[in-house]
């Protein structure tokens, strides 16, 4: 008996019965079924885009070197929305009952790379600039580097900043004293979540409402270690709106595949000959399948289509430049060349 005959009964069982080697689908049909229709989600499969408010952009003296899509592509990490619903048990004719009474957005955290151009860096100083005078007062040295403004910041002999002593100190503000300064920064803030679905690039979109920074890290510096350096900000909102729907080059999501990407096809890619072969292999696999188990199959194939030499006309362009090696395991035979130098005998060894 032959060691395969194991292995092809499993042949035998196709259609019926699942064979020695048969295991259960039922993850396979949960998740493989209509195209992967239910399979998990990758965590790395995401888009951000930052929506600052066009009043606010155009008036920021950084507009010109702030790249917001370019800013979008390095989030390397961003939290998806996150909710806490406010309920209060009572006391209904000695029934408890639960209502809800609110509910609160969570806030999230953001981190960036922090890019060798500083844009990410360049987005918290447009937001600090905009939001808050104190970053307003900076002079320039002759050598064109930012100096402290001596008069905001300028102390007197009585240690009272000379601003606030001077005849025109209401011309100077500190902090959030800033007019007209209604407008928010950001009008949103969109995480797309992407994946695959019915064979095309789905997105599932959370879209946070008025969006403020509570919090903004740059990272901490140190000379052992080679770790990228990053800036992370906490972000609170006052909303969510969900979408989702079929990406969409440039505009769904927002400038999404244009800034950067790659759209030359790659070398690698199959030949459509080849790509044709294929499928026309896997169509008639199931045929195959079956002449197996009746013990019908030939091969469609012939020794020249597939490209396989003759071994007679081997040994015969092998004898002209060396001796001809059989080495015989069974019914095989393997040929093979040695130099012209050796011994001109053939050896022959039997297993």
């Amino acid at each position: 008996m032959s060691y395969l005959t194991g292995f092809y009964d499993n042949f035998k069982q196709y259609g019926t019965l699942k064979g020695d080697l048969g295991d259960y689908q039922h993850a396979s049909r949960l998740y493989r079924a209509n195209n992967f229709r239910l399979a998990p989600k990758f965590k790395h499969l995401y888009h951000v885009v930052l929506h600052i408010n066009p009043f606010v952009r155009e008036r920021s003296p950084l507009r010109e070197q702030l790249y917001i899509p370019e800013v979008n592509l390095l989030c390397k990490q961003v939290e998806l929305p996150k909710y806490n619903a406010q309920t209060e048990t009572v006391n209904q004719y000695n029934r408890k009952k639960i209502i809800q009474t609110g509910i609160q957005y969570q806030p999230i955290t953001m981190r960036f790379h922090d890019d060798n151009a500083g844009l990410t860096s360049l987005l918290w100083e447009s937001y600090f600039r905009y939001y808050y005078t104190d970053s307003n007062y900076v002079e320039k040295n002759p050598d064109g580097t930012p100096a402290i403004s001596v008069d905001a910041y300028a102390r007197g002999p009585n240690g009272i900043n000379n601003a606030l002593t001077s005849s025109d100190s209401q011309g100077y503000r500190y902090g959030l004293d800033r007019p007209n300064k209604l407008t928010s920064f950001f009008t949103s803030i969109a995480v797309y979540q992407l994946s695959p679905q019915n064979g095309r690039s789905t997105y599932t979109s959370f879209t946070l409402i008025n969006p403020y920074i509570d919090n903004f890290q740059h990272d901490s510096m140190e000379s052992e270690g080679n770790a990228f350096s990053e800036n992370s900000m906490t972000i609170s909102y006052e909303s969510v709106q969900y979408n989702r729907g079929y990406t969409k080059v440039g505009s769904a999501p927002a400038n999404f595949a244009e800034w950067h990407y790659d759209n030359a096809p790659s070398p690698l890619a199959a030949d459509q000959s080849i790509t044709d072969n294929i499928l026309s292999t896997l169509a008639g696999s199931d045929n195959t399948i079956r002449e197996l188990k009746s013990g019908n199959y030939k091969p469609s194939l012939t020794r020249r289509q597939l490209q396989i030499p003759n071994l007679k006309e081997v040994e015969s362009g092998l004898s002209q430049t060396g001796t001809v090696v059989e080495n015989s395991v069974g019914s095989t035979t393997f040929v093979g060349s040695l130099p012209s130098s050796a011994t001109t005998e053939a050896t022959q060894s039997n297993v």
